[in-house]
């Protein structure tokens, strides 16, 4: 729920969860098309346009 709420709800519940599982696992990258992924500092999003 830190997640959720440092971003003001713009994150969804699982996108926070997401969020938050990648940093405490040092992982800094993603495979998305979703990009809310795009407002989280330290995480980048890989996908096809």
């Amino acid at each position: 729920m830190s997640v959720f709420l440092r971003y003001d709800g713009t994150l969804s519940v699982s996108d926070a969860a997401s969020v938050f599982i990648m940093k405490k696992k040092n992982i800094d990258r993603i495979l998305s098309f979703d990009s809310d992924f795009d407002k989280v500092a330290g995480i980048v999003r890989i996908y096809e346009s």
